[in-house]
C-alpha cells in the first residue's frame, strides 16, 4: 500500500487565456463554445442565445412501451429567462457558463457540492477529485495513490472528505488541506462502492451496485451501522442523496426507478419505470433535493434531468437533449439554483451549469 503524506496539487494561475475555442451549431441546439484538453471537453455555452426549447409537458405521449404516470400538480423549476412572449416569441436562455479556466475530464462520474459552496467533480479514469467554484473555475486537484478510481465524494466535517474508490473497493477519507489519505474503510466488504452521501459529520451512506447493497457507516471506524432496504431487492444502486426532512433517495438503475426510504431506514415508496414517457427512466444515475424536497434525478439513456416532488410525482424535465445534455451521471443543486450535471456521449467528460429559477404556486 502506497501511501501519500500531501496532496499533489495542480492549480491554474490566474488571467491564463483560454485555448483557441470553436463554434458548433447543432439543430435545436443553442450556439456554443466547445473547449478541447486532451481527452476532455468542457462546453461553454454562450449567456444569451436563441434556442427552441423543448415543450415542457404536463402528460406523456402514449406509446406502446409505458403508461402516464402520476404528475404533480405544478412545475418546480424552469432555465432562466428573459422575453416577453408577446413581443418576443421564443426563449432566450442563460447559460452558466463554466470559466475561463477548465480542468480536463476524462471521466466525471459525480458532481457534488462542498461545505463551501464549491464543487468537488469524482474523475474516475485518471483517479483526480477536481474541486470548482459554483462558476465552474477550476480551483485544486486532489490525486493519492490510495484512492484509485474514485466515484463519488462528500464533505464529512469541514476538514475532511469521504470518496468511494471502486478498483480498492474501499471508502477513503481524506484531508482537504493536504490531500492525503487519513484512513480506509470497507476493504472486504465493498464489492463496488459507488454513490457516497453525508449524514451528519460522522455517519455516511454508501451504494454498492454489484453487491446491490446501501449500507450506513461510521466515517470514525468504518464499520456498518445498518443496512437501508434490506427487504428491497436493489439492482445496480447507483446514487444517493438525503432530503431536507431526511429522506434517503437512491437510485435503482437496474431497476429503472427510485426507492425513497424514512430517516428511520424504513421503506417508503418507489416511482419509475423503464420507458421515454414523462415519470419514466432509462437507467436513472444522480439523485439530488432541493429545500422543498423535490427530487431531481440524472435519467442517462433518456438524457435529461426530471424532477419530481416528495411523492415522486413528476412535474417537469429541466434539461434534455435540446439543451445539450447527453447521457447524465452526476447531478447537484447549488444554493442559489445552479443544475450542475456531468455529461458526455461515451464517457462524461463534461461540466454544465445552468442557471435556474423557481416557479412558486401562485395564490387564487
Amino acid at each position: 500500500m502506497t501511501t501519500v503524506d500531501c496532496i499533489s496539487y495542480e492549480s491554474v494561475p490566474g488571467n491564463t487565456p483560454i485555448p483557441e475555442t470553436s463554434r458548433v451549431r447543432q439543430d435545436s441546439m443553442p450556439t456554443r463554445k466547445t473547449v478541447t484538453f486532451g481527452n476532455g471537453t468542457i462546453v461553454l455555452f454562450n449567456k444569451e442565445e436563441e434556442l427552441a426549447p423543448e415543450p415542457i409537458r404536463k402528460t406523456s405521449t402514449p406509446d406502446n412501451v409505458d403508461d402516464t404516470l402520476s404528475i404533480a400538480s405544478e412545475d418546480t423549476y424552469k432555465l432562466l429567462s428573459e422575453y416577453n412572449e408577446d413581443e418576443q416569441p421564443g426563449s432566450r436562455v442563460k447559460f452558466c457558463q463554466t470559466g475561463s479556466q477548465p480542468g480536463q475530464l476524462h471521466n466525471a462520474t459525480d458532481v457534488g457540492i462542498m461545505g463551501n459552496g464549491d464543487l468537488v467533480v469524482t474523475d474516475m479514469i485518471c483517479s483526480r477529485l477536481k474541486v470548482f467554484t459554483s462558476g465552474g473555475v477550476l480551483d485544486c486537484v486532489y490525486a493519492a495513490d490510495e484512492v484509485s478510481e474514485p466515484w463519488a465524494a462528500t464533505d464529512v466535517g469541514s476538514e475532511k472528505i469521504a470518496v468511494t474508490s471502486r478498483k480498492s473497493q474501499c471508502v477513503a477519507i481524506m484531508c482537504k488541506t493536504w490531500g492525503n489519505v487519513l484512513k480506509r474503510f470497507g476493504n472486504g466488504f465493498f464489492k463496488s462502492p459507488c454513490g457516497i452521501t453525508n449524514v451528519g459529520d460522522s455517519t455516511v451512506i454508501v451504494t454498492d451496485d454489484v453487491a446491490n447493497r446501501v449500507s450506513i457507516h461510521d466515517v470514525n471506524g468504518g464499520k456498518v451501522v445498518a443496512y437501508i432496504g434490506e427487504h428491497q431487492q436493489f439492482k445496480n444502486p447507483r446514487y444517493v442523496a438525503v432530503s431536507a426532512n431526511g429522506n434517503i433517495i437512491v437510485s435503482d438503475s437496474g431497476n429503472h426507478s427510485i426507492k425513497v426510504f424514512d430517516r428511520n431506514r424504513n421503506f417508503v415508496r418507489s416511482f419509475g419505470k423503464y420507458g421515454r414517457s414523462d415519470g419514466c427512466f432509462r437507467f436513472p444515475h444522480g439523485v439530488c433535493t432541493d429545500s422543498r424536497n423535490n427530487i431531481l434525478v440524472a435519467d442517462q439513456y433518456n438524457s435529461r434531468v426530471s424532477v419530481f416532488d416528495e411523492l415522486g410525482r413528476f412535474s417537469c424535465h429541466i434539461v434534455t437533449s435540446v439543451h445539450g445534455v447527453q447521457h447524465p451521471h452526476g447531478v447537484a443543486l447549488t444554493s442559489d439554483l445552479r443544475l450542475c450535471i456531468t455529461d458526455g456521449d461515451m464517457k462524461p467528460n463534461r461540466l454544465l451549469i445552468f442557471q435556474l429559477e423557481r416557479i412558486d404556486k401562485v395564490k387564487s
